[in-house]
């Protein structure tokens, strides 16, 4: 039936996808266009209760479908906010505060002047403060300071503060927000219509903020840095609650958080960005995919250690007709853009749930290894935290090959090899057993730590006892450990290495057909 009724329903509309408001309800995806993927998820509604049920009768059916039809590039008004629009980020100005490290007060003020100024030309929607506002929170005339910059935006474009370490006022590590709540109060920001909301509550050391652009909903979330539980909590409540704003959280710390992402970020569809300063790395740009299938861009900029004197800020040039996302770096205190790829480059922004969903996990490449073989480390299954792999971090800790959250580097005598194994960390392989048999598996390893033991599953059974890796002397000191036999079934199946104890490295396993 949906086959001759999508045939019947495209020669009715004869019409191709339109932009339409962000709030028309038969916008299904919330792409902006009311099209034939709305229709597919209409129709496979067909007779259900539920987001197609357009007139609220308990059933999706004709009636129904003809609001559909009458929403195909009609549904409310059509969108004429398709400018190419700006979002600021002002990275850690501390130093500025204190006139260190060649800083000065001036640079912050020319950072937030250039900002105002600029608005209308660039189409700035929002602006964020990554953190560390100041160098020592407990010292009021570095506040004075930051709120004598950031008071030049006061009124002009909305903006969000992140709290961070140093703006603690128990110095540096602590958890102290007085002096932060002092000089940016909430009762600064929630007269503001698009101030949300801060925690805990009525301060302002985490908010969140909403704006409008390119016809769409987003949230801003500013979190304090490494936020503890009840600050988790409170932002995945936030996340929960508005489904259908798209997301930027900007937060002091970020790479290395495994407990942030992991938690909280990856389970929301809606988070497509995440901005931070805090290290000292500079610049990076590391893409994440969340459980909805979807690429979440987490973005580093931090230019205090190697060249303060230079004032830097990023910002993002969001496009909406097709999605893409320039991120510039600019100095308004010397008029200067840095050009190179870690600073100048272009992302696509991933809105809503993606058609590739994090259970679908394939083999890597496209095709399951061939048993009896060898599987580099490196080639584990493609797809999602959790289902391909366990990593109790977010980030490639070598930054090698891959880059979605397992920790690879490159390899002494090999291409890559697996490494900075966690105990509980696991990785999955799919294999194709040509025919049924005893196999022995070698395995390749490396280690400079006191001791290792891992594990194998396959389908999710037992397949092995404990493994033990012994020390190697180094590690990239590498030695074979044989273990087995395995009996085997032919076809296909799943391996999966779990790492009990970790600090090993993996360059490869092969099994083996015993004679």
């Amino acid at each position: 039936m949906h086959t001759s009724l999508t045939a019947t329903v495209v020669a009715m509309a004869g019409l191709a996808s339109v932009t339409a408001n962000a709030a028309c309800p038969t916008d299904l995806d919330g792409t902006g266009a009311t099209d034939i993927d709305d229709l597919t998820q209409f129709l496979s509604n067909w007779n259900q209760p539920g987001a197609t049920d357009f007139d609220g009768d308990g059933v999706t059916d004709f009636d129904d479908l003809s609001q559909m039809l009458a929403g195909w590039g009609a549904c409310g008004s059509d969108c004429t906010d398709l400018a190419p629009w700006t979002y600021v980020v002002i990275p850690d100005t501390q130093y500025f505060t204190v006139w260190a490290n060649g800083g000065s007060p001036e640079m912050f003020y020319s950072q937030t002047q250039w900002i105002a100024d600029s608005a209308d030309s660039l189409n700035t929607r929002f602006v964020s403060h990554l953190g560390d506002i100041v160098e020592f929170g407990a010292e009021d005339w570095q506040w004075e300071f930051a709120d004598a910059a950031m008071q030049t935006l006061d009124g002009v474009r909305p903006y969000g503060m992140t709290f961070g370490n140093h703006d603690a006022d128990d110095y540096i590590w602590g958890r102290s927000d007085i002096k932060y709540n002092n000089w940016f109060p909430r009762t600064r920001y929630d007269s503001q219509t698009w101030y949300g909301d801060g925690f805990p509550e009525g301060k302002n050391t985490n908010s969140w903020q909403t704006f409008t652009a390119g016809c769409a909903d987003y949230l801003v979330l500013h979190l304090q840095w490494d936020p503890p539980a009840d600050v988790r909590s409170w932002a995945d409540g936030v996340l929960a609650a508005h489904p259908d704003h798209r997301v930027i959280v900007s937060t002091h710390e970020f790479p290395g958080n495994y407990v942030l992402w992991n938690e909280v970020l990856i389970h929301h569809a809606n988070v497509f960005m995440v901005v931070s300063g805090h290290e000292c790395a500079r610049e990076r740009h590391l893409p994440l995919v969340n459980d909805a299938g979807n690429t979440v861009h987490t973005i580093l900029s931090d230019y205090q250690c190697d060249n303060p004197s230079q004032a830097l800020l990023r910002y993002y040039v969001f496009n909406p007709a097709d999605d893409s996302v320039e991120a510039v770096t600019y100095s308004p205190w010397n008029d200067t853009y840095e050009t190179d790829a870690d600073s100048s480059f272009v992302f696509i922004a991933e809105y809503g749930t993606s058609s590739q969903g994090c259970d679908d996990v394939a083999p890597y490449g496209g095709t399951p290894h061939t048993v009896p073989g060898r599987i580099q480390a490196e080639h584990y299954d493609e797809g999602c935290e959790g289902y391909a792999f366990h990593d109790l971090d977010a980030f490639n800790e070598g930054g090698a090959f891959r880059q979605d959250g397992v920790d690879l580097e490159p390899c002494t005598g090999d291409d890559y090899n697996l490494g900075w194994t966690r105990d509980g960390e696991w990785v999955r392989y799919s294999v194709d057993v040509d025919a049924t048999g005893e196999f022995m598996l070698d395995l390749r390893v490396a280690s400079d730590g006191d001791g290792s033991t891992i594990h194998l599953d396959l389908d999710g059974t037992p397949l092995s006892g404990q493994i033990d890796i012994d020390p190697t002397g180094g590690w990239q000191s590498w030695t074979t450990n044989t273990t087995g036999p395995f009996n085997l079934d032919a076809g296909q199946h799943t391996v999966t290495l779990h790492t009990d104890d970790g600090d090993y490295n993996l360059d490869w396993m092969e099994f083996r057909r015993v004679p």
